[in-house]
């Protein structure tokens, strides 16, 4: 699903508050989008490469910002270069993360924007104010918020995944005042990839890396460890959830409507007091009329404020207004899918039914057959019969051909009714499960040990996942030698891209 909306209709700030999770309670919350995944959402996207067709990315930095209620405050900055002989009046850009509501900025203006998410990558089609004209360059940020993607018993885990472009990249990661880089457990880094450097301001450590990135490498993941060992009260970077930021700033422009509507009687009362006192004294001298002049001014300044003032309340109770819309249509969208998938396995079911009645069939018809030979060797002094009897086994022979062709063609509509009822499993995968997938699939079959040495997860953990897709039929334990191997079930062997 696309959102389009303009940019003046994009509000800075707009954050979805979400309840913090771990790893023993996986639970998803979202509000207005789909699914986010809990860790590594960026490898879902190892198949989708970000493309910026006729520009040239110059420079290329990322920061993100880590506050104390855990959200995570990301901005992009890209430098392009219109290296095409036309005018570019729209980008695209496909960010292996999930975000709505972007702050988007551009010396050539930004005039909408469109979003769409799929399997962990949202699109961005941008449309500039002025188009980019051939060897001009411009400069884009793109920021957005989001949660970081584990908090568990105090050790918290944050990644960030960008598109990766043929340019110069730096990525600086801010973590919460008072937090300090941990390891999660034995064996395991605590800041990935290597090639980092550290600093501090004294209240802050700031994790930052540097190099030339290749747009072969598809996209750039860091990730980092850390905890809150000092914890700051009040925390002053909280950022509060949408409805709680639109109701503040509109009790706040209330407040100064109040103030102005204030300011406006006083200077109203002494207007009337001086152009009273003018009237008993005659005369007013230069100073008093500059006075009236200027209260006048400030009058009619404070009277155009207050109109602008109602005019910003009015719209923002039309951008609330338009993110309720927005939350049902994503509503009645899960709603009907559900319902096709209960029609799909019906269907499943049915074909199912029809093929074992057709191969019940089969087995009596060729019972039949075998049963005129026997008679046919018996009475061969009978030729009349006997020719009789060849030809009723001909027409049988006939029937079972035309029988088995029925059953191959139920055979292929089970077989594409399995090749969907095997994707529709795979889309509500999580994104950890779907990442071991994958490596099974590279490795034909692997042990338990390796999955944990190359994911990086517990043994507890890739445990209880392998058990898992096992008892769903994705995959299945083999004995190879005195090892114990996993690989995919037959049903998903064959499958192409899992993404």
């Amino acid at each position: 699903m696309i959102k389009k909306k303009s940019f003046e209709d994009n509000f800075d700030g707009k954050i979805n508050k979400k309840e913090k999770r771990n790893l023993k309670n996986c639970t998803y919350h979202n509000r207005g989008l789909i699914f986010k995944v809990i860790i590594l959402t960026a490898l879902v996207a190892f198949c989708t490469v970000s493309s910026v067709e006729g520009l040239k990315i110059q420079n290329y930095d990322v920061s993100c910002k880590i506050n104390t209620s855990n959200i995570v405050n990301e901005t992009i900055i890209l430098k392009i270069y219109n290296n095409e002989s036309e005018d570019i009046s729209q980008v695209n850009f496909d960010i292996p993360q999930i975000f709505s509501n972007p702050s988007l900025k551009s010396e050539h203006g930004v005039k909408s924007y469109g979003l769409s998410t799929m399997e962990g990558v949202t699109s961005l089609t941008m449309d500039f104010e002025k188009p980019l004209k051939p060897g001009a360059t411009t400069t884009l940020s793109i920021g957005f918020v989001r949660d970081i993607d584990i908090d568990y018993e105090g050790k918290k885990f944050v990644t960030v995944t960008v598109p990766a472009y043929d340019s110069r990249f730096t990525m600086e990661i801010a973590l919460p005042q008072g937090a300090s880089i941990v390891s999660p457990a034995e064996g395991i880094l605590s800041i990935s990839p290597r090639d980092y450097s550290i600093e501090t301001d004294g209240k802050r450590i700031y994790i930052k890396w540097s190099k030339d990135l290749d747009a072969d490498e598809k996209f750039f993941t860091s990730s980092v460890n850390y905890a809150i060992l000092t914890p700051v009260n009040p925390p002053i970077d909280t950022i509060h959830d949408n409805t709680d930021y639109l109701n503040v700033y509109t009790i706040s422009l209330s407040a100064v409507i109040v103030l102005l509507l204030i300011i406006v009687l006083y200077l109203i009362y002494r207007l009337k007091i001086i152009l009273k006192k003018s009237i008993e004294d005659e005369e007013l001298d230069e100073e008093k009329r500059d006075e009236i002049n200027d209260l006048r001014r400030n009058l009619e300044i404070s009277e155009v404020n207050l109109k602008n003032c109602n005019k910003e309340i009015d719209k923002l109770e039309k951008i609330n207004s338009k993110q309720n819309l927005e939350l049902k249509e994503l509503h009645d969208d899960l709603e009907f899918y559900k319902i096709k998938n209960v029609e799909c396995n019906n269907t499943i079911t049915n074909l199912e039914s029809k093929l074992k009645f057709e191969k019940e069939m089969n087995e009596k018809l060729s019972d039949a057959i075998s049963e005129r030979d026997k008679e046919i060797k018996e009475l061969e002094e009978y030729q009349e019969a006997c020719e009789k009897q060849k030809k009723t086994i001909y027409e049988l022979n006939k029937e079972l051909t035309s029988k088995k062709e029925h059953i191959d063609t139920l055979e292929v509509k089970i077989d594409k009714y399995s090749v969907g009822k095997a994707e529709t499993l795979l889309n509500i995968l999580t994104s950890e499960e779907k990442e071991i997938i994958i490596i099974i699939k590279e490795h034909g079959t692997i042990s338990q040990k390796e999955i944990v040495d190359i994911t990086g997860y517990t043994k507890s953990k890739i445990s209880r996942m392998i058990s898992d897709l096992e008892q769903r039929g994705i995959v299945e334990k083999i004995k190879v030698g005195r090892l114990n191997k996993i690989k995919l079930s037959k049903n998903f062997e064959d499958k192409g891209d899992m993404s």
